[in-house]
């Protein structure tokens, strides 16, 4: 319970003292599961989303219901009588005791190494509008957790150098159809590029062999 932080809609306590406080319930944000102060939070800092966090996080659009019920919401907590819940929180969230606990990884600050990069679904954030997705990184963390592949918006802001160069030359395919247009860039002509063509002929139903083996 207090991983996933005070109610934002309920005066119950929830494993925080809420104070009696509760804020405007928000219908259509919470039919997106936004319930607690985690779901309207950054990641290891507890500061309140900006509105294009929140859209690249749930999919919401501008100019909606969702929109102004947010802009409420957000406005709602940063008032004077939310001040110590709000630091109490920030506390918690910084010293790993309730993302931490709710993501089950590491703190980004472990991160030693990201390894590659991947196209994601536009939620998980770092895209632009042009490129119509996101972006995740695989981590190398320190200790010994597993390589684990993490969201952009979960990444720390200091590691934005590295997240980009990963981009641009770690980069990963994430589907076997990118895999293929890939290997058809780097082949260009030949055999190997008439392969590539071959299988994404087949892969949009277009081909006329009788199996995958006949292809590649």
């Amino acid at each position: 319970k207090r991983a996933s932080g005070p109610l934002l809609f309920e005066t119950r306590s929830h494993g925080w003292n809420n104070q009696g406080l509760a804020c405007d319930f928000a219908r259509n944000l919470a039919k997106h599961g936004i319930a607690t102060w985690s779901d309207v939070s950054e990641w290891g800092t507890g500061e309140v989303l900006t509105w294009p966090q929140m859209k690249r996080v749930y999919g919401l659009k501008d100019n909606t219901t969702e929109h102004s019920e947010y802009k409420r919401l957000a406005e709602q907590l940063e008032r004077p009588e939310w001040a110590q819940l709000r630091q109490y929180w920030k506390w918690a969230a910084i010293e790993e005791r309730a993302h931490g606990q709710k993501t089950e990884r590491r703190a980004p600050d472990r991160v030693r190494k990201v390894k590659a990069a991947r196209k994601a679904p536009t939620c998980y954030g770092g895209g632009t509008e042009e490129d119509e997705h996101g972006w995740e990184y695989l981590c190398e963390w320190e200790g010994e957790q597993s390589d684990s592949w993490v969201w952009h918006d979960k990444m720390p802001h200091t590691w934005e150098r590295e997240l980009m160069h990963a981009q641009g030359v770690r980069r990963q395919a994430a589907s076997f159809r990118e895999w293929l247009e890939h290997r058809r860039r780097l082949g260009r002509s030949g055999p190997e590029a008439a392969q590539a063509d071959r299988a994404l002929e087949t892969c949009d139903g277009k081909g006329d062999a009788p199996s995958w083996s006949d292809v590649l």
